[in-house]
C-alpha cells in the first residue's frame, strides 16, 4: 500500500514537471506548493528519484522534464 502511494507521488510530481513546459519550473517554487503535504525530505527524496531515473533534470535548482 504504501510503496503504491509512493508510486503514485512520484508520478503527480513528474507530471507537474512535465506540465510545467519547456522552461521548467524552480524547484522551491514547486516545494512551495506541496509543502502541505509532504516534508521538505520526502520532496527531495522524490526529486532525486526522478533524476537517477532520467525522467526529469534539475539543474541550479531548475526542475525540467525530460
Amino acid at each position: 500500500m504504501k510503496t503504491q502511494k509512493a508510486i503514485q507521488i512520484t508520478e503527480a510530481i513528474r507530471e507537474a514537471i512535465k506540465d510545467a513546459g519547456q522552461d521548467g519550473i524552480p524547484s522551491g517554487h514547486l516545494y512551495a506548493m506541496l509543502m502541505g503535504f509532504m516534508s521538505l525530505h520526502t520532496y527531495q527524496a522524490v526529486i532525486d528519484i526522478l533524476v537517477k531515473t532520467k525522467q526529469i533534470t534539475n539543474n541550479s535548482h531548475l526542475l525540467k522534464s525530460l
